[in-house]
């Protein structure tokens, strides 16, 4: 859409610049010619002419031409017009603007010769976001007993611009509170948008609130038919919708269409899988972008885990869309028999899975790996393995188990652990390259956080001590996109965001790992961290 508009800036450009009103007999060949070099910005940087800039609304656009006059006259006066959208901004040779016009267009410079009336004509690309439309780690926390939503603003590939603290934004923008009983954020997504929309999960409520202007959007009771349960978990998927309630029956919702956030209500019964209510369901979050049209949940009750389809396919011998929405499948393997010394994935009978959690490999993007750890026998345990999605030619879902792989946990672990640790796999382990890709799983032990290096989880020295802190461990968010970092929040307050690429070559290393801090005292008690990704999130 850019390139488009971009060669049609320069079509008006090249047309407009040889146009001029004929006030009398000129000889055109010693007419003044002008041609912008570039468009000097506030900070000292430049754009170049058709190239293109953003700004949040309310912010200043301080442009100043940098031009070059042929055929230049002695005292010649110009006018000068800008504009944006059909809206004059500025009538100086410098623009300052007060950006208060939403959306994205070309911004036009036009310089009138004014002896002649001739008009020179150039532009560059302007985007005016909402106040907020910007990355960066979501946090929630509790402060003077009020939840607050807040945003610290960053950037995942810089590694030295400073972060930005918008602290309590829900309520800036809103005039109250979130509910008091908020225990987590989760961030959601449709087709027809690279932004996205954060949802504030509440016991009783949900509260869906626009990423770009922290304005509530809809509560729970828009999207229920009956009474909404007592809320655990939630995910928001494409096409399909789930709510966990506090037993963990499982609440579906089927949207009409992917290109909305919301559509179509959640039904009142429960799912279910051969003929019973499932109980007990556990989610595992996961990546549902392109391919990835599939969610794998563990079922406690039943001692299984369970897939589910959020895939709208093609029976491609009808040219027809195939609904799969909401089918439900074991686990299976994809060879005859699952592999020797790993528990099978439907059959985890005198297992209790702790934690299970996904990560993507940069040696494998096509597909989500997913690394869990459970206790067996007063023994810990670990299990890595991948799911992908089968192609079938008429557009059914069916889903295959590979790479399992299954092993003791290193001893520490079992040290460490204890009802209160939280356990989180880095979902994205890219990194900036394959010399840095870090699979690694964290576990938090009062003050303390460890890292698990999941490329070699049996040995020993994969399992360590990562940072302590002077607080407990509150919340960990591992969504960063890349990877290239982990947000770790405290009951105290303090906030930090750690280095990941090649963090576990750098244990204890507080002055590498520590790329940003919030001192206590600013936030409060941290509940729930998510990153907003902006545009770099899930695309379908």
């Amino acid at each position: 859409m850019k390139n488009n508009i971009y060669l049609f800036i320069c079509f008006v450009t090249l047309l407009c610049s040889g146009c001029y009103e004929d006030k009398g007999n000129y000889d055109y060949k010693n007419l003044a010619k002008i041609e912008v070099e570039k468009f000097l910005k506030a900070d000292g940087t430049s754009i170049t002419v058709n190239s293109s800039m953003s700004v949040t609304i309310g912010e200043m656009v301080s442009i100043q031409p940098v031009f070059a006059i042929v055929n230049e006259r002695p005292n010649m006066k110009f006018n000068y017009t800008w504009t944006f959208k059909n809206k004059v901004i500025g009538t100086d040779e410098v623009l300052n603007w007060e950006s208060d016009i939403l959306g994205s267009g070309a911004v036009l410079f036009d310089m009138e010769d004014i002896d002649n009336g001739t008009h020179f004509i150039t532009a560059f690309y302007l985007t005016v976001g909402e106040p907020y439309q910007a990355e960066g780690f979501l946090i929630l926390s509790e402060k003077d007993e009020v939840p607050r939503l807040s945003l610290l603003k960053g950037i995942y590939y810089d590694d030295k611009s400073d972060y930005e603290l918008l602290f309590g934004l829900f309520q800036k923008e809103n005039g109250q509170p979130l509910p008091d009983d908020v225990f987590k954020l989760h961030e959601h997504f449709c087709k027809s948008s690279y932004g996205s929309q954060i949802m504030a999960v509440c016991e009783s409520d949900l509260v869906d609130i626009n990423a770009y202007t922290f304005k509530e959007v809809m509560r729970a009771k828009t999207i229920f038919s009956s009474e909404v349960p007592q809320i655990k978990d939630v995910m928001f998927m494409q096409w399909l919708d789930l709510v966990i309630d506090k037993d963990g029956y499982l609440y579906q919702r089927r949207k009409t269409t992917n290109e909305l956030f919301h559509s179509q209500r959640f039904l009142v019964q429960p799912m279910m899988f051969k003929g019973e209510t499932l109980k007990g369901i556990r989610i595992i979050p996961d990546d549902f972008s392109s391919y990835r049209n599939f969610l794998l949940l563990y079922d406690n009750n039943k001692k299984r885990y369970l897939v589910i389809s959020d895939l709208v396919g093609t029976n491609w011998s009808s040219d027809s869309d195939v609904t799969t929405i909401g089918k439900i499948e074991e686990a299976n393997y994809t060879g005859d028999e699952w592999p020797e010394k790993f528990t099978p994935l439907n059959n985890m009978e005198e297992c209790n899975v702790i934690h299970t959690g996904f990560f993507r490999d940069m040696r494998n993007t096509y597909v989500n790996w997913f690394f869990s750890i459970f206790e067996k026998g007063g023994n810990y345990y670990y299990q890595k393995f991948m799911i992908e999605r089968a192609y079938t030619s008429d557009g059914t879902f069916k889903t295959n188990v590979n790479d399992g792989k299954e092993g003791k946990v290193p001893a520490l672990f079992g040290n460490i652990f204890n009802e209160n640790s939280i356990i989180a796999v880095l979902e994205y382990s890219e990194g900036f390259g394959l010399d840095s890709s870090h699979p690694y799983a964290f576990i938090s032990s009062g003050n303390s956080l460890y890292l698990y290096d999941i490329d070699n989880p049996n040995e020993d020295i994969s399992f360590k001590k990562l940072l302590g802190f002077d607080s407990p461990i509150t919340a960990l968010d591992t969504s960063c996109p890349g990877g290239n970092y982990l947000g770790v929040g405290l009951e105290n307050g303090e906030f930090y965001v750690l280095r990941m690429n090649q963090a576990k070559n750098h244990c204890e290393d507080r002055d590498y790992l520590v790329r940003w801090h919030v001192p206590a005292g600013e936030l409060g008690k941290i509940k729930s961290i998510r990153y907003k990704t902006d545009s770099n999130g899930t695309q379908f």
